[in-house]
């Protein structure tokens, strides 16, 4: 078994260090900038981890209770996290892996495939768990005095309640596929994910966690830790873990070494209903996971209530790519679950308008507003980015099929924008003129704000088309990755320099402070006619430019053979 186990990681080790080192050899520069900026980010989250936890730990009398309570409440979020995420993880590697059919051929005993398989999902759902929650207990643990060895055997015991979990959740997702559809089941947890990560998202925004910060806020968060009481969920694995890591960090021994014992002991039991579950729902099932593998189809002569509501528009001639686009939309979860995800951030937005300060560095509220432009055009450069710029490479082998269709490429770019960059639009003024309403500004203040976030997202939705157009790539399976790749690096960076530029050019303008020392420093005098002129001779520029390179994907669209 261990053998079939090592055979099967080594196939997975080698194609991955395949796919790094080839990634490594025809992108060099890019490789470089990504490890170095996660390293960056994720020292940085160590460093950051480390002090705030010791400065938690050493407070007098309290600091050791905070941090034992700060750990049960991270072991029982993590426990959360990861039975919800393994859920749709589980059905995705178990039941719609496009390895499956070669994987069910090899000559390997079941037991060592379904653990290797497991193992998989582990890594897939728990990663981020494992790299952000393992090492708050490894600091807890550390400041506590104790041995690196000590360290490690906390670690593990973290290791096994998260994969505790993993085991319940892939056991209940067995059960479920024998029920219903894998591909309903996976879209409809997919979908209750994205609502409750939003919900999560807001309610952390909501307990204001600045305020910890400031006088008086280790008392308000000790308030807050107080509610967390995990001594009456006797049967919650989170709370054995605690229990251990607890006695570990109070060296005591006796403690330690009963709930060390439990909870190794609960981890081994929970192998026999996990492989009895195997052998009886998953293994005499396969033909289910091949059938969700190949796409589990609706029956002939029934259609969706999209489908038919859709298929009566093609009758306009007009509204044939554009009604296409939007059942295209539809039919992914994992594109129309992102409108939980867009209605958590326009709330989460608003809210922190209310917590600004309405004169901040000696500012006023228009000049505010006017700030606020460049963070609202941040977000609608990520929502172009994630929904226009992929949308180019999302169809896949079928795109040799707009080389004859009847309509123009201009009506299928055209569609693109309808269906992602009119809502997008109208996204980030309900963001710019929400948080102009929020500040009290006037009704010609608020026309100003909402024509410059306008020709922001003017500019970015213009971009998106370009970029996804000259770096296209139907063939690549996951079109979300095109945003880190070459071509979404370069349109986060040209459209950042251009954001950066609009705001600068909109604060001097209204800031007679700065525009004194911005005009000591070389910066040219912008008021009046002056400051029109200098706006719409940029707008022309820009203009010009997307024109110019609009122009040019459209033909090498028309001429390229090798992108169909």
């Amino acid at each position: 078994m261990i053998r079939d186990f090592f055979l099967l990681s080594s196939l997975h080790l080698r194609t991955a260090k395949n796919q790094a080192w080839g990634f490594l050899r025809h992108h060099p520069i890019q490789a470089f900038v990504i490890s170095a900026g996660l390293l960056f980010f994720y020292g940085g989250f160590l460093r950051i981890a480390y002090v705030a936890l010791a400065r938690i730990y050493h407070q007098e009398t309290v600091g050791i209770i905070m941090c034992t309570k700060l750990i049960q409440l991270m072991l029982l979020v993590s426990v959360g996290v990861a039975t919800m995420s393994s859920l749709t993880t589980a059905i995705s590697n178990l039941y719609m892996s496009k390895d499956l059919e070669f994987q069910f051929s090899l000559p390997v005993k079941f037991p060592s495939w379904i653990y290797y398989r497991q193992s998989q999902v582990i890594l897939q759902s728990c990663w981020m768990v494992l790299v952000f929650g393992g090492p708050i207990v490894y600091f807890f643990l550390k400041l506590s005095g104790l041995s690196l060895g000590l360290r490690a055997v906390g670690l593990i015991a973290f290791l096994m309640l998260v994969s505790m979990m993993v085991f319940l959740a892939t056991m209940l997702s067995f059960i479920l596929i024998r029920l219903f559809p894998a591909r309903r089941v996976h879209q409809v947890l997919f979908i209750i994910s994205i609502i409750l990560m939003s919900l999560l998202v807001f309610y952390f925004r909501y307990i204001e966690p600045e305020k910890f910060i400031g006088p008086g806020g280790m008392e308000e968060f000790n308030g807050y830790l107080d509610l967390v009481n995990p001594t009456a969920q006797a049967w919650n694995p989170a709370k054995w873990t605690g229990d251990f890591l607890t006695a570990l960090s109070l060296k005591n021994w006796p403690e330690a070494r009963l709930h060390g014992f439990r909870i190794g002991f609960i981890f081994i039991m929970f192998q026999i209903p996990f492989l009895f579950s195997a052998y009886r729902f998953y293994r005499s099932s396969w033909d289910r996971a091949l059938h969700a593998l190949s796409g589990e189809t609706p029956e002939p002569g029934k259609m969706g209530f999209l489908a038919r509501y859709w298929s009566n528009r093609l009758d306009n001639r007009n509204g044939n790519q554009t009604a296409r686009e939007v059942l295209l939309f539809m039919r992914d979860p994992s594109q129309w679950t992102q409108i939980f995800i867009l209605a958590g951030l326009l709330a989460l937005y608003l809210y922190s308008i209310t917590k600004l300060p309405l004169s901040p560095f000696g500012g006023t509220r228009y000049q505010l507003a006017l700030g606020n432009t460049v963070f609202v055009a941040f977000v609608g450069l990520s929502i172009c980015s994630r929904f226009i710029f992929t949308s180019f490479s999302t169809e896949g082998q079928a795109l040799w099929l707009m080389k004859v269709a009847p309509e123009s490429w201009e009506k299928w770019i055209e569609s693109k924008l309808k269906v992602y960059g009119i809502p997008t639009l109208f996204f980030c003024l309900i963001l710019s003129l929400g948080s102009g309403i929020i500040l009290e500004l006037q009704p010609r203040m608020l026309l100003r704000v909402g024509m410059a976030t306008a020709w922001d997202l003017m500019l970015i939705m213009g971009a998106s088309v370009v970029f996804g157009l000259l770096f296209m790539d139907p063939k690549i399976e996951n079109a979300n990755k095109m945003i880190v790749s070459p071509g979404g690096l370069l349109l986060m960076s040209v459209c950042m320099f251009f954001m950066l530029a609009h705001g600068i050019l909109r604060i001097v303008g209204s800031s007679e402070m700065l525009m004194y020392y911005f005009r000591r420093a070389g910066w040219p005098n912008l008021e009046g006619w002056r400051y029109t002129a200098w706006a719409g001779t940029l707008g022309a520029i820009e203009i010009a430019i997307l024109g110019l390179f609009l122009w040019r994907a459209i033909r090498h669209l028309r001429s390229a053979e090798d992108i169909y």
